[in-house]
């Protein structure tokens, strides 16, 4: 929950943006449903600011993401695509990375998954996974 907030404020109003951050808690039949939204800036803006950036760097990047859009980030809604319940797969394309992969996991599920770590692993050995 701390996270979601933190990242509604960071996100949807950047520099010196105001706004406001309208957090929620309803209860429907079988279940409770946490919200919260924002009026800032939006999905969209970011994701244009996030494919300008690019990385320059003297070492390679590789950068590994989930789809398995399972765990806590599901309280959020849904974030509209392919994810791993907390980022998108779109939010992990980066200019200048070396080699990117998408794994069947969550979020949490990246930190301890065996295919994640083959992957690291082949990474470092070869540059591409």
């Amino acid at each position: 929950m701390n996270e979601l907030v933190t990242n509604a404020v960071k996100y949807a109003f950047p520099g010196e943006a105001k706004g406001t951050v309208m957090v929620t808690l309803k209860r429907v039949p079988g279940e409770l449903r946490l919200t919260v939204a924002d009026d800032g800036h939006g999905l969209e803006a970011l994701s244009q600011v996030r494919r300008e950036r690019r990385w320059n760097q003297a070492r390679p990047l590789g950068i590994i993401a989930g789809d398995l859009g399972i765990g806590l980030g599901r309280l959020a809604g849904t974030l509209g695509g392919p994810s791993d319940g907390t980022i998108l797969v779109e939010e992990t394309r980066l200019d200048g990375a070396a080699d990117r992969v998408v794994l069947r996991a969550s979020h949490t599920g990246l930190l301890f998954s065996g295919a994640v770590a083959r992957a690291a692993g082949a990474f470092l050995r070869t540059g591409r996974f």
